[in-house]
């Protein structure tokens, strides 16, 4: 066969080029056994080309037989003609089969690629067995094969493929003659087995595609160019190993594979920049991956900006570099909120936009990234123009993906669906949701399309077929549940999407990444259902699976926080329906764990503050703990303080902190916090868009504060619009939401409840009555809120009952109530009051019918509430009142156990977490249970009792702030550590306790740093109290410490009595009045019955003093100076009132103390005068009893009480007790006196004689040689006198003093500066104090609606820690104070202290100063004689203390 040439011809032109094939060429085309297509550019005259096409059929004609036809060579044939040819058949089939291919690539016939295929098998054939091209000729057939497999799919051609290139391997391995470099032969294998990946995505593929690149590596030497090719190949592999493996090893082995390329790649190499972005791309991953760690980002971002500037403009391969550059500054931004990353991101997206080609496959994946960037600084920012461009920018790359790429569109639209899911997290839009559904199941209906067919892709997040499937169905399983949660859906949609996630499930293997998503989604869904239908086995395998997901999320994993909220919930949700403590308990420690991996700053942050201070909130609803309250409400004005502006779900947060601070006053009583629900709540219904899931629950909740402030505050216009908001919130529940539904009927029903009480009208009590039934019915009797709902019942029949009388409603409620109270709980407050409210009906029943088995039952109720420790401590007081009443009345065993238990509640309901000022407040509503205890004990003779209850429900406020104060010395011995926390809670709560808390108005709904640091100390507060508590407990767990600050025992308190000084205690009951002498060695207390005496009489006489006082000029407010001026600041002026003080005194005498000292042996006066020390109560303690006795012309020696004794007071006993105990200053060798003079206090009168009484009193010391200062005008501030009386055992105030008769903690001495206040005083620890004078007005006056509690400036003096205290019942005049204070302190110095030879004192003793200042007042009396109104004069001044 010769050669053959081609001659193009033009006939105008003439030759116009020409082809020339060899005979090897021509014999190359007989052996295809098919016609030849021919395509081959030409040289043309004049240097330019020319392009033919020949299509001809090759053959050859065999002469000689009998028929002349054309017939076509078989290959066999052929082969077996060329084996005996001289030419070199293999290498010319081997470039027959060469050409074919590249004519396939462009005719894309599958023919040519089998053509091909044919040649080079031929090749291989037809080569010797040491053709050292025989290895190129099975590359030929190998590389047709895989073209072959590309084109059809058909697996068997690459499984054929890859069998022929690991036998060439094994061949290149051996030395094989003929074989492929090893290197060559390792190379194809892990382009086969890579290709078969992609395909298939077997796992195992890519695995021993991983395995040749490291064989390859490794017989490459390090000098070989060809090495960091190699390196940068095994580093992908590694990368693309580890998304199957989740082996941190192999990200490793990744990135050092890719250092090391880059590190072996010169500078101006071309292939540097794309070494560079593997490198950025796996720096990417890890820190996405695993650590989060900054410099791994930093890294990535390094690598991929030097790539960008290398990358010529132009470049293939830039846009995809600005692209991951885009990724990883988005990435850094999620860890540094740095938004100047994020805006990067946005321009890097943008850039790679505008420089990629306008058809290239990559631009729709880039623009969808670009709108994931948009779409994240919408999520933290809140610019609703973000998410528009995000959304349109999504809908843009899936356009240009309608025509090709097909393969990307469910990552698209996936993307899109996410983008409007964004949309309706910012404005709250359910609509949104609406359109996010349809993009999620196209992209499901396409993946099922696609099957494994699905490739890889730029888009973010994906890596598989199974991937983005998982992927996308999570997302429309969220959606779908959280329309159904928004009461837009139906069952349809929540069903659905616990099939999505079942099925997201089943398509992953166990240990896969996704899988913890799709487990703790699964829980999500499940538990919604759960909370409309109740049904028990989807919240226990809905916490089940969120458990799982927990569980296989590694620490540092972005998606833990999330799962542990998911599980928190679930936790809380099955707590609503069952109760169980351990379940709240779950749900906190859950969602405190999620808080605490929630970096600042990140846009979960006040999502899951507002999770964890729902939860505190939903426990201290059931279990009444006040630090959960206060922990409730600080978190959620924290939430709120960090929710940006725009955040959809603000009124939503409005609303749970309304409803904590609703809480707050069912718990406190403060009316500020009321108005406060009631501020927020408002603003959260103005806020919620009209058809907003969440605004019926707002609306009711304002509603049910209404009705509150209606039940304080009696306004009509409060209930009116209660009701009409529980009616709007009806109206917008949709139907299928059974529980909500049922709370607002509730509610509802507590509206027309609590009009009836105000109208009186029948018709409200039977709404109400109609709509608590309505709610009871509408929800299973096994959910928490049923007996809520069933109590809600039965009180409104209990007040129907009031009214009309009908037994049969009496009845209806005690069966209800009965109900409930057989409901099991654990450690739930509710159990309390549920016995109450059961108790009262059984009360109200017995009154109606007499019947005693109510009666019994009734008083069991009482009982079993008074003992509910987990109850409100108001409730359980209540309920104990009731139980003493009732024991008392119908004489019953229990007396005494009720009443113990009732007055040990009294420091409980005090609050121990409350500041001082609001205890107080507190003790305003419960000062008559001690008196009507005390008073029944007088009744039964039970005198003990009577004294341990006046001892215990007394000065409440002082005992705990004493034991606060116990020193803790026998503690510390045995348990040091336990002393150390004693001391530490104890100066913690005494510090809170003190505090001055500034009110927060109503009106201030905006969450400030001065709001969240108020509620910051109230929580602190709480902590210490509960802590404080449990401590207690602890330390009485220790043996003999049993009794550790427990309330004294009688036997204790008469052992330590004082030796002939008796204490005389008071009970002033409006059913009787008794006093109790207590006298050392007389083993019980002496018991008086004040039968002339009553409490109408004490309030007379109170009365009666009052008006004489105020017509003598006491107490007037007239700045004006006057010589007469008292030391309140007031103007002395008389009028002719006579009469009542000795009237006043006359009857103390005759009906009070007369007959007490009588009871104790003093019949006539003695010839040495004991002390007494008197500690009234009730409005005795007003009235001046050191002063006792008939004056004037009727007086008769032994007719005044200074005839007998030495008066002083206490606010306790035990106070007086711990006093006595006490070392004397004097003994410890610290004596030295402050004196204090005001003579012209800023805004006040002038007090001449205070600078005189002040000038005397130094002379006086300074002659007896007593260590003496004087602080005087300007030099007596605040600060400075606080100061110097903690350096001084004895302090002498003259000044202007004033008793706050509003807010008695804010009484005080007026000095340069401003008032020394007595919640001031009250907390200094003075050590070493002995004596304190306060020659001011009003300094022992106190508060008549806490007579029993001693709010006044000596009872703070003695709990600063001096052992005794002179002050003043009233004002007092300043003429006559220097002579009173001068003649005190000689006397005092005469009889008390330890004379010099030179005639000075070195120490003088405080216990001397009761008969000081008793003959102080004997000699003013000499003086001024005891006309009524020269009385005045001296009666004002008392004795405290020891």
């Amino acid at each position: 066969m010769g050669e053959l040439t081609f001659v193009a011809h033009s006939e105008d032109r003439g030759d116009l080029g020409y082809l020339f094939f060899t005979s090897d060429e021509l014999l190359a085309f007989m052996a295809v056994e098919s016609d030849v297509k021919l395509e081959r550019d030409f040289i043309m005259e004049g240097e330019s080309i020319g392009h033919l096409k020949i299509l001809s059929r090759i053959s050859i004609i065999q002469h000689g037989t009998s028929e002349d036809l054309p017939q076509v060579f078989s290959v066999r044939d052929l082969g077996s003609s060329l084996e005996n040819s001289a030419e070199h058949p293999s290498a010319t089939l081997n470039a027959m089969g060469d050409r074919l291919i590249r004519q396939f690539k462009s005719t894309l016939k599958i023919d040519d690629v089998t053509n091909a295929l044919s040649a080079y098998q031929h090749a291989m054939k037809l080569a010797s067995p040491g053709d050292p091209k025989k290895g190129i000729y099975l590359c030929g057939a190998v590389g047709a094969l895989l073209e072959r497999f590309k084109s059809s799919g058909n697996v068997g051609d690459i499984d054929r493929a890859i069998s022929m290139m690991e036998e060439e391997v094994a061949r290149s391995r051996e030395g094989t003659s003929g074989s492929l470099n090893h290197a060559t032969a390792l190379s194809n294998c892990v382009t086969l087995f890579h290709t078969r990946f992609k395909h298939h995505r077997n796992p195992q593929d890519l695995k021993t595609a991983l395995k040749y690149q490291q064989q390859m590596v490794k017989i490459t030497a390090e000098s070989d160019a060809s090495l960091p090719k190699r390196l940068q190949a095994l580093g992908y592999l590694f990368r693309t190993w580890h998304a199957y493996s989740s082996d941190s090893t192999d990200l490793e082995n990744a990135i050092g594979n890719h250092k090391m390329a880059v590190q072996l790649t010169s500078e101006d190499d071309p292939e540097l920049p794309t070494r560079l972005m593997g490198l950025g791309t796996s720096f990417q991953i890890r820190f996405e991956r695993y650590r989060h760690d900054l410099a791994d980002i930093e890294d990535a971002i390094r690598n991929q900006k030097r790539a960008v500037r290398l990358f010529p403009e132009g470049h293939i391969n830039k846009p995809g570099v600005l692209d991951d550059l885009g990724l990883s500054l988005a990435a850094r931004f999620q860890l540094t909120r740095n938004r100047d990353d994020l805006d990067a991101s946005i321009k890097m997206h943008q850039h790679a936009i505008q420089i990629i080609p306008q058809y290239h496959s990559d631009r729709p994946s880039i623009i969808s990234n670009l709108a994931t960037s948009l779409q994240t600084r919408c999520e933290y920012y809140g610019d609703l123009e973000d998410i528009m461009a995000a959304i349109n920018y999504h809908q843009q790359a899936l356009k240009l993906t309608q025509d090709g790429h097909s393969d990307i569109m469910p990552l698209l639209l996936n993307n899109l669906g996410e983008a409007f899911w964004t949309r309706y997290s910012t404005t709250g839009v359910v609509a949104h949701i609406d359109s996010a559904i349809p993009n999620y199941e196209r992209a499901l209906e396409l993946l099922d399309i696609l099957g494994s067919g699905f490739a890889m892709h730029r888009v973010t997040n994906t890596s598989s077929w199974e991937g983005v499937r998982v992927r996308t169905l999570l997302n429309l399983a969220r959606t779908l549940t959280t329309r159904f949660e928004n009461g837009k859906g139906n069952l349809e949609d929540i069903n659905r999407a616990i099939s999505c996630e079942q099925t997201a499930i089943q398509l992953l293997p166990e240990g896969h990444d996704s899988l913890a998503s799709c487990l703790s989604g699964l829980g999500i869904s499940l538990a919604a259902r759960f909370k409309t239908l109740g049904n028990l086995e989807d919240i226990e395998v809905a916490i089940s699976n969120q458990q799982r997901a927990v569980g296989m999320t590694r620490e540092g994993h972005t998606d833990l926080a999330t799962r542990l909220t998911h599980l928190a919930l679930s936790y809380q949700a099955r707590f609503q329906k069952l109760g169980s403590f351990q379940d709240i308990k779950s749900a906190i420690e859950n969602q405190q764990r999620a808080v605490q991996l929630t970096h600042e700053g990140h846009p979960q942050q006040h999502v899951r503050l507002a999770d964890l201070g729902k939860l505190f909130s939903s426990r201290f609803t059931d279990f009444w703990d006040p630090v959960d309250l206060e922990n409730a409400i600080l978190i959620l004005q924290q939430s709120v303080q960090r929710a940006p502006s725009w955040f959809a779900h603000l009124p939503l947060r409005l609303t749970n902190l309304a409803a904590a601070l609703a809480s707050r006053f069912s718990y406190s009583q403060e009316i500020d916090d009321l108005e406060r629900a009631i501020s927020s709540s408002e603003q959260a219904v103005k806020l919620f868009p009209e058809h907003q899931a969440e605004l019926p629950m707002c609306l009711s909740n304002l509603g049910r504060s209404l009705i509150v402030r209606f039940e304080r505050t009696g306004n009509p216009k409060d209930v009116d619009r209660a009701i009409s908001h529980m009616q709007k919130a009806i109206a917008l529940i949709p139907r299928g939401h059974a529980f909500r539904l049922a709370h607002v009927l509730a509610g509802l029903g507590a509206s027309f409840a609590a009009r009836f009480t105000c109208t009186q009208d029948l018709a409200d009590i039977d709404l109400a009555i109609s709509y608590f039934q309505q709610a009871v019915n509408a929800i299973p009797g096994s959910h928490t809120d049923h007996p809520v709902f069933l109590s809600g019942l039965a009180n409104s029949c209990a007040n129907r009952f009031g009214k009309t009388k009908d037994l049969a409603d009496i009845e209806r409620a005690i069966a209800s109530h009965q109900k409930v109270v057989r409901c099991p709980l654990e450690e739930h407050h509710g159990l309390a009051i549920r016995a109450y409210d059961l108790a009262i009906s059984l009360l109200t029943h017995f009154e109606a019918t007499g019947d005693s088995q109510s009666l019994s039952e009734a008083i069991a109720m009482f009982k079993k509430a008074t003992k509910e420790t987990n109850g409100h401590p108001r409730t359980r007081l209540s309920a104990g009142y009731a139980w003493g009443k009732l024991c008392t009345q119908y004489d019953m065993p229990e007396f005494s156990e009720a009443w113990d238990a009732t007055i040990g509640l009294l420091s409980q309901a005090a609050g121990l977490e409350q500041t001082i000022s609001k205890r107080h407040n507190n003790l305003v509503y419960i000062s008559t249970i001690t008196t009507f205890a005390t008073g029944a004990a007088f009744d039964n003779s039970a005198f003990e009792s009577a004294l341990a209850w006046l001892e215990q429900g007394r000065c409440l406020v002082w005992n705990q702030i004493s034991r606060l104060r116990t020193p803790v010395d026998r503690l510390r011995v045995a348990k040091p550590s336990l002393a150390d926390r004693f001391v530490q809670l104890a100066n913690g709560l005494e510090a809170s306790g003190f505090r001055q808390q500034s009110p927060i108005p109503a009106s201030e709904v905006a969450i400030t740093p001065r709001t969240i640091a108020i509620q910051d100390e109230i929580h602190a507060h709480a902590r210490f109290a509960r802590d404080w508590d449990n401590l207690l407990s602890e330390i009485r767990s220790i043996p003999g410490f049993q009794d550790f600050l427990q309330p004294p025992e009688v036997a204790d308190i008469l052992e330590r009595l004082p030796q002939d000084a008796p204490i005389v205690i008071f009970s002033i009951a409006q059913e009787r009045c008794d006093a109790l002498a207590l006298v050392s060695g007389v083993g019980t207390p002496i018991h008086i019955a004040l039968a002339n005496f009553t409490y109408e009489k004490a309030i007379e006489l109170r009365s009666e003093l009052q008006g004489y006082l105020r017509a003598h000029g006491v107490r007037l407010r007239d700045e004006e100076l006057d010589p007469d001026a008292d030391r309140g600041g007031h103007q002395v002026q008389c009028h002719r009132r006579q009469g009542g003080l000795y009237r006043v005194l006359r009857s103390l005498w005759l009906d009070v103390v007369q007959p007490i000292l009588s009871a104790i042996g003093y019949s006539s006066p003695p010839s040495h005068r004991m002390r007494i020390w008197w500690c009234p109560t009730g409005p005795l303690a007003f009235l001046p009893l050191h002063a006792a006795g008939i004056y004037g012309k009727d007086r008769t020696p032994g007719s005044l009480v200074s005839d007998f004794v030495v008066s002083s007071y206490t606010p306790t006993v035990t106070a007086l007790l711990e006093k006595l105990k006490e070392e004397p200053a004097e003994k410890q060798g610290h004596n030295a006196v402050l004196l204090v003079s005001q003579p012209e206090t800023p805004g006040r009168t002038k007090l001449p004689g205070a600078k005189k009484e002040t000038e005397a009193l130094m002379a006086m010391m300074a002659r007896k040689g007593i260590e003496s200062q004087l602080l005087e005008g300007d030099e007596a501030t605040i600060a400075r006198v606080k100061e110097e009386m903690a350096a001084h055992s004895w302090v002498h105030l003259a000044c202007h003093a004033v008793q706050d008769v509003a807010t008695p903690l804010n009484s005080g001495f007026h000095l340069h500066d401003g008032l020394l206040e007595l919640l001031e005083i009250m907390p200094q620890r003075l050590a070493n104090t002995e004596h304190a004078f306060l020659s001011a007005c009003q300094t022992s006056t106190g508060d008549e609606k806490l007579s029993d509690e001693a709010v006044h400036l000596a009872a703070g003096m003695l709990a600063a820690g001096y052992r005794g205290v002179v002050a003043t019942m009233w004002s007092i005049r300043d003429k006559y104070g220097p002579e009173i204070a001068s003649t005190f302190y000689s006397r005092l110095l005469e009889e008390g202290g330890l004379s010099t030879e030179g005639g000075g004192v070195t120490n003088f003793d405080g216990a001397g100063a009761a008969r000081a200042l008793d003959y102080s007042v004997q000699k003013i009396r000499e003086k001024l004689g005891d006309g009524e109104s020269d009385l005045l004069a001296w009666l004002p001044y008392v004795h405290f203390g020891v």
